[in-house]
């Protein structure tokens, strides 16, 4: 388990628990594989050419989906793109979770 903030991912479940199991989310596959590379990278900028290596290799992808996949992890956590507290985006378009995550 990672601990997120006050979230608990369940690595072997592919879920999360919110704010320490008041509610559990289990993730579609994206959405679990794009926590998990946050999670193995914390407080690192990662580019969208790093998001689509790991999570569509060799697929071509819109930058739309990139951003819905990452506007549906956001709201799940609870963090707000006009005042971010987990993940903080650089001018590149490149985004990182920048909040402990604890092992």
């Amino acid at each position: 388990m990672i601990y997120i903030g006050s979230h608990i991912f369940d690595i072997e479940k592919r879920q999360l628990l919110l704010n320490q199991g008041e509610s559990i989310v289990h993730l579609e596959p994206k959405l679990f594989d794009l926590l998990l590379l946050f999670t193995e990278q914390p407080n690192r900028i990662l580019t969208r050419d790093d998001l689509l290596a790991h999570l569509w290799p060799g697929t071509l992808v819109t930058d739309n989906a990139v951003n819905k996949l990452i506007g549906n992890l956001r709201k799940i956590l609870g963090d707000d793109a006009k005042s971010p507290a987990l993940f903080k985006l650089s001018l590149s378009r490149a985004i990182g979770l920048f909040v402990p995550c604890l092992r």
